[in-house]
């Protein structure tokens, strides 16, 4: 399994290349910080992928490409700057964190 990470910058012309790296690379994860997006979805993206964000500003996501993969959204782990989801394949299962970090924001830390 290929999983790729990219800052999108909100950009509509790197969301659109986006696409075709990740086939050319066979990825089938993509963790992606500030991605263009419309209605809380990246847009430029396959119709049959999924999306692991939280509301219609999230600053990262999981992107999950193929499906073969299985995805499950950790909602109480997620946040605008945190994307958690447990990924899993035949044989295999892992949480798979993507966070953004803004060094003029105070983090946002929930140990309990």
């Amino acid at each position: 399994m290929r999983i790729g990470q990219l800052n999108c910058a909100r950009s509509l012309e790197v969301m659109a290349e986006l696409r075709t790296v990740a086939e050319d690379l066979a990825l089938a994860i993509l963790c992606v910080q500030e991605p263009y997006s419309l209605g809380g979805r990246p847009v430029g993206l396959p119709v049959r992928s999924r999306c692991v964000s939280s509301g219609p500003n999230q600053m990262a996501a999981i992107l999950v490409l193929d499906d073969k993969v299985g995805v499950l959204r950790l909602e109480h782990l997620c946040s605008r700057h945190t994307a958690v989801a447990e990924i899993s394949v035949p044989g295999l299962s892992f949480v798979l964190v993507n966070q953004y970090f803004q060094f003029a924001d105070a983090p946002d830390v929930d140990l309990g």
